[in-house]
């Protein structure tokens, strides 16, 4: 299993002054990366790990999208997992760490916006979506895994946020998932603010070969809930099947 930060983020390098951040991007670096490991695999030991499964929470599930739709070669399952339909992330409503950065003003250039949010401080879990009463907080030690996640993403201070922000101003992302053609599993909580079942349609309409799962008393944190069900998913042990409440 292999966990990526984006540019920007935790050790992953900024883009340079010359480079534009884009979805497509983020999913191109990742295609790089595992043609890279197979490659050196395959020289190594002759071993072929043939395609991976992209998983994407939130944000990431646009980026884990693009990867499923640019490199069909490399992707054999997707799960998508609270992510917020890309209209709604445009359109500046509350909660989502990304749109309301809307209010530092999408025209400015990196640094200009990196700065600013700079100024405001590492993000909240709320600003991520996570409620304190979100009942995936209330197990042992997942609380702290979060702060510590927050605090290692925050290493290079803004630069992964402004990163991101930057890259929702291109709008040729906003058709990824008409292209997604392999089997994929949307997974949504009830009780999520941030990420809700208009936002789950969406998904569901978009992506031909796609399942959904609605998990009745889970908020923004799904993914730890759903997680054994997630790994039958991508493991090949259970074909996509809706399960809603």
């Amino acid at each position: 299993m292999i966990q990526i930060d984006r540019p920007g983020y935790g050790a992953s390098d900024a883009l340079s002054a010359d480079e534009s951040p884009s979805v497509e991007r983020f999913a191109d670096d990742i295609a790089e990366y595992l043609r890279s490991i197979n490659n050196e695999a395959s020289s190594l030991s002759d071993l072929n790990f043939g395609p991976a499964s992209a998983i994407g929470w939130s944000f990431g599930g646009y980026v884990a999208a693009a990867l499923a739709a640019r490199h069909p070669d490399l992707v054999d399952r997707l799960v998508i997992v609270a992510t917020a339909r890309p209209r709604r992330l445009q359109s500046g409503e509350r909660f989502s760490i990304i749109a309301e950065l809307r209010k530092h003003g999408v025209e400015r250039g990196f640094e200009g916006l990196r700065a600013s949010l700079k100024d405001d401080g590492a993000p909240s879990l709320l600003q991520l979506g996570i409620d304190d009463a979100d009942p995936a907080l209330a197990t042992l030690g997942v609380r702290g895994q979060l702060d510590r996640s927050l605090e290692a993403g925050w290493t290079q201070d803004a630069a992964g946020v402004a990163f991101d922000r930057l890259a929702v101003r291109d709008h040729d992302w906003l058709a990824v998932a008409d292209h997604v053609d392999v089997s994929t599993l949307l997974v949504y909580g009830a009780e999520d603010v941030l990420a809700e079942e208009k936002d789950a349609r969406w998904f569901e309409h978009h992506i031909r070969d796609s399942a959904l799962v609605t998990a009745p008393d889970a908020g923004h944190l799904v993914l730890l809930p759903e997680w054994a069900r997630i790994l039958d998913f991508v493991s090949e042990r259970a074909e996509p099947t809706s399960d809603e409440a």
